[in-house]
Formats: structure tokens, C-alpha cells, sequence
């Protein structure tokens, strides 16, 4: 039997206020595994009393623009090549201008190309940092981005993987 190998990391924060070139990647299933995650978190959510979240297009500008920046240098990190935080990254795209409370979290994942929605999920809630990340009340809001790569670089080991990127965020005035 083949061994199947899926790694994961997970960051948050929050705050109260007073572009990459990619490797190739196939796009068979891409936009499939994201909006069956979406609703796979939704359900969980309304299993735990929380309110969805709603797919925002600045989330999803910030982890395409991360996954796709993993993929090229071949790392698998919530850190920026600059050395900036993963929240001053992901404000690039979700800004915190105007918000009294800002905050975002980030859950990232990698595995077998063959890896479903269920299983990227079920990976996510058997973490317990990832679970909390995915049980937070307050996000209102996410981007994710799963894309399939052949041979990536790096740490993906030059195998065939997917890697998906999940930003959640809570903006309020």
C-alpha cells in the first residue's frame, strides 16, 4: 500500500485598530476542491452553532498569490519571502483600513494530488491548531485556493501534490 503523506500549518491574528509567477499546475480540480471545502467548513460550522463564512475575493487573491509563491521556491511556510508576517502579507489583499477590528488566520495544507475535500478536512479538524483555526467565531469571511502541481520543488519533494491555502478573516467598523 502507498503511504500517503499530507503535512499542514496553521497561524492567527488579530487587532483591534483605533503577484509570483506558479509553477506548472494542472487546474483538473482546483475550484472543486476549494468550494467543496467551503461548504465542508460551513457544515462544520453550523454543527458548532457558527455562522458561515462567506467566500470574499481579496481572501482568495491572498492565497493564490501565496500558493502560488510556495510552489515556485518550493517551501511550504506561512512566511513571506521579505520576511513580513503572514497577516501583514494577507492585508496586501484584505486591508485594514476603516476597521475598528481586524484579524486573520491561515490554515495551510499539502498531499497526494488525489487528496478529496473530506479528507483535507478531516486532516484540518484531527489538528487541533487547525480545528481551532476552522472553529474560530469570529471569522466572517475566507479565500482558499487548492492548486495541483506536477513535480513540485523543494519541500514538496518533486512529487505530483496538491496545495491549498485557507485565509479567513473578520473585518467591523
Amino acid at each position: 500500500m502507498k503511504r500517503r503523506v499530507i503535512i499542514l500549518l496553521s497561524v492567527a491574528a488579530a487587532f483591534s485598530a483605533a503577484g509570483a509567477g506558479a509553477a506548472p499546475e494542472r487546474s483538473e480540480h482546483h475550484a472543486g476542491i476549494a468550494m467543496h471545502l467551503v461548504e465542508g467548513i460551513n457544515a462544520m460550522r453550523a454543527q458548532h452553532g457558527l455562522a458561515p463564512v462567506r467566500p470574499t475575493p481579496s481572501l482568495r487573491l491572498a492565497a493564490l498569490a501565496h500558493t502560488r509563491l510556495q510552489v515556485k521556491r518550493g517551501a511550504f511556510t506561512h512566511d513571506s519571502p521579505d520576511g513580513s508576517s503572514f497577516s501583514d502579507r494577507i492585508a496586501r489583499f484584505y486591508g485594514q483600513r476603516g476597521f475598528s477590528r481586524w484579524g486573520v488566520g491561515e490554515n495551510l495544507l499539502y498531499g497526494p494530488v488525489a487528496m478529496t475535500p473530506e479528507e483535507a478536512l478531516r486532516v484540518w479538524l484531527d489538528s487541533p491548531a487547525h480545528r481551532k483555526i476552522l472553529l474560530e467565531p469570529s471569522w466572517r469571511d475566507i479565500g482558499i485556493v487548492a492548486l495541483a502541481v506536477s513535480q513540485a520543488p523543494g519541500e514538496f519533494g518533486g512529487h505530483d501534490v496538491v496545495v491549498i491555502t485557507s485565509d479567513f478573516g473578520i473585518r467591523s467598523r
